[in-house]
């Protein structure tokens, strides 16, 4: 007979697990599975920064690139130190007049340029973009426009966007865009935009190929703006390309600018920190210097930018940080070679999720040993990751990292250390902790559903309904009766008390003293309104109850009628295993317990049974009548709350018509209507009895107040001077 009892107990539940451990490991698979698909999941802050860190990882990884393989010769051309901060000597300057302009300091007569985009060209580069923005009217426009005219399907010039400057504008930001004298009539095929938003973390990892000027909203703050359209000169395009985009287009007319599978925003392939062949701009300008140089532009791409600290125009990239005018290039490098990172589309992502969990269900349903299983799951680990970077170095193609990764590591390996677990400790750890809860309902919990264990031994914060009940006078009952006697008269009243909370599937926490600490939610939580539905239910049927026993105590002396005053509040609170390793307690502790024991002790100076929270009676309002009391402050707040006495069930039933007496006289009173509330309460107090005590409070206080009338900011709180 025992046996079959044992067989019916916490063993049996652990024997049907481990007979559906296996269906149990499809469907926790299948789960997480699930989770890494789902788009909040991607969009999550850690998820994001995890996968831009292995994507740097992987560059590392692969290493730099060999640039014989480009389709196109791409080299910077640098306004360095040595361009900044020249050392120029006579003979210098007799040969290369143009020169002297580095000498006068920045920023340079644009002559300059002219000169240097001249002599790249005649040194046959097919492509001369700048990196650079010129706004406004400077001296020397008109040697840089001749040589732009002259050129004018060679040479590319940047403009930017920035924040409008007054707040009155149509749109956040405006172009900047090259000076007027600057522009040909047309100029079509040789703007392109030199901004460049990094990601979150202000690492640079996509390019925005171009911007629809007429309809798109393009992200260049935090917030998604709508871009001004460009001046006239500029609307010749429908699009508007980046600068590195937009110089590789010229570069190659036949190009396509766009990315397949990757949308607007492509990872950008870099090639490597240094990547470019670097000439100073001095070396340009100075033909002696220039000389040595001039084989390497041969049919090039040549970007001019910033190549010193002091134009503060460096980015950080997965390679570290390089100048901006590199990143351009990288940006036209991936573009002229087709091997912009590509990465999963939404059905392949899918199809590739499945096929690692069905991968990993074979392999742990295939093996029994735990080892053998152990040695699978880390081959699968070990071959997804190799696979992935493989296909990054070969082709340019990103696998997703922290999906795979945690279904193979979490699915796998965690479920087999659950596997260990279950097998060697967990019978006889259920068994051992049942033994050491004392409350009957914790034990009933943990047999039905073993699954709470862990939850139940951890603890947690949970909303819960919490009812506090108190014996009023309790003290002089106790001088007056013997022990034993007093023991007896507890104990009945004990338990009809918790057959009352019982009834309504509240969870009786312990006495204290001739306290009864009860509470609705926790573990079998139905919802806030239910949870506190039902502890009013089993406040106002133990208010029925204390009148029953007290008329069947009547005629014995050894048993004086009790009064009892219930408090109920509601939010988060403690739920768990609390006490020594040797022996513990299901507890409920924090803050809501503290204020129903306070509205507890104030039932007696409203003359009411049942006080309850604001919270409660949010919660309640639409299944209950109620009496809104007072707004008081509590021991231990510093802010007032509402409280408010239940009166019946709404179902079926109408409110007490001195109801709307109560709530006449209490307007009034927070009107400062003294006069007029006093009248009110003191009506209240000759015709209803219950409110007696209540009504006498106010009248006190209106009677105070208009000797001493309070100030302009009072605000109805009542401060509470005891528990």
């Amino acid at each position: 007979m025992r046996q079959a009892s044992s067989d019916s107990g916490p063993g049996s539940v652990l024997a049907v697990l481990k007979r559906w451990r296996p269906l149990c490991f499809v469907l926790i698979v299948a789960a997480l599975s699930a989770l890494v698909l789902l788009p909040q999941f991607q969009r999550l802050k850690f998820i994001y920064a995890i996968e831009q860190s292995a994507l740097s990882f992987r560059f590392m990884l692969r290493g730099a690139e060999p640039s014989v393989d480009d389709q196109a010769q791409i080299v910077i051309v640098g306004i360095d130190d040595r361009s900044l901060y020249p050392d120029l000597s006579e003979e210098d300057l007799a040969k290369s007049p143009e020169a002297r302009y580095m000498a006068e300091g920045w920023p340079w007569n644009r002559e300059v340029y002219g000169v240097v985009a001249q002599r790249l060209i005649d040194a046959g580069a097919r492509v001369v973009a700048f990196d650079l923005v010129f706004p406004t009217a400077n001296p020397g426009d008109w040697g840089f426009y001749d040589c732009i005219a002259a050129n004018r399907n060679r040479i590319v010039l940047g403009y930017d966007y920035v924040p409008s400057e007054s707040e009155m504008a149509e749109t956040p930001v405006q172009e900047r865009l090259p000076y007027d004298d600057l522009l040909p009539a047309d100029t079509s095929g040789m703007l392109g935009f030199v901004n460049i938003k990094p990601d979150e973390d202000g690492v640079l990892r996509r390019a925005k190929i171009s911007t629809n000027l007429f309809a798109e909203k393009i992200s260049i703050t935090d917030d998604a703006v709508q871009f001004a359209r460009l001046g006239p000169r500029a609307q010749a395009a429908a699009k508007q390309y980046a600068l590195g985009v937009q110089a590789a287009l010229l570069y190659d007319s036949t190009l396509e600018p766009s990315v397949p599978g990757v949308f607007e925003y492509p990872l950008i392939n870099y090639g490597g920190l240094d990547y470019f062949s670097t000439v100073s701009v001095a070396d340009i300008l100075l033909q002696d210097r220039f000389e040595p140089h001039a084989g390497l532009f041969e049919d090039a791409i040549v970007l001019v930018g910033a190549c010193s600290d002091f134009f503060k125009d460096r980015v950080s990239t997965p390679w570290g940080d390089m100048y901006g005018v590199e990143s351009h290039g990288h940006v036209a490098r991936s573009l002229l070679n087709g091997t912009f990172i590509r990465t999963l589309s939404g059905a392949w992502r899918v199809g590739l999720i499945i096929a690692l969990s069905v991968l990993l269900c074979v392999s742990y349903l295939l093996f029994k040993s735990a080892f053998k299983k152990s040695v699978c799951l880390f081959t699968l680990l070990l071959s997804y990751l190799f696979v992935s970077q493989l296909l990054f170095e070969a082709n340019a193609f990103l696998l997703p990292l922290v999906g795979p990764v945690l279904i193979l590591v979490m699915g796998g390996f965690g479920l087999l250390v659950f596997d260990f677990a279950i097998e060697q400790y967990e019978k006889r750890r259920l068994r051992g902790y049942l033994s050491r809860y004392l409350s009957p309902e914790i034990a009933q919990l943990l047999s039905d559903d073993s699954s709470e264990l862990e939850a139940l031994l951890r603890g947690a914060n949970r909303p819960i309904a919490v009812l506090f009940s108190d014996i009023r006078g309790f003290t002089t009952l106790s001088e007056q009766y013997a022990p034993e006697g007093l023991v007896a008269h507890l104990n009945e009243y004990f338990e009809s008390m918790v057959d009352g909370i019982h009834q309504h599937q509240g969870s009786l926490n312990k006495y204290i003293g001739d306290a009864i600490l009860a509470f609705w939610g926790g573990f079998y939580s139905k919802g806030d309104e239910e949870d506190c539905t039902s502890a009013i239910q089993s406040a106002l049927d133990m208010n029925r109850r204390i009148e029953r026993l007290n008329a069947g105590w009547s005629g014995d002396p050894d048993k004086a009628a009790l009064q009892i005053g219930i408090g109920i509040s509601y939010g988060p609170c403690f739920v768990g295993n609390l006490g020594h390793s040797q022996r513990m307690e299901f507890a409920v502790m924090g803050d809501v317990v503290n204020l129903g024991a306070r509205l507890e002790g104030a039932t007696k100076q409203y003359g009411c049974a049942v006080l309850v929270s604001a919270a409660v009676y949010v919660s309640c309002r639409d299944r209950f009548y109620f009496q809104e009391l007072d707004i008081i402050q509590v021991k231990g707040k510093t802010r007032g709350i509402a409280v408010y006495a239940p009166l019946s069930e709404r179902d079926g039933g109408s409110p007490p018509a001195w109801l709307e007496l109560w709530n006449e006289a209490l307007r009034a009173y927070r009107s400062r209507e003294f006069e007029r509330a006093r009248s009110g309460f003191c009506d209240l107090a000759a015709t209803e009895p219950s409110q007696q005590v209540a009504a006498q409070l106010y009248i006190e206080r209106c009677e105070r107040l208009l000797q001493n009338p309070p100030p302009d900011d009072w605000d109805f709180v009542y401060v509470m001077q005891t528990k």
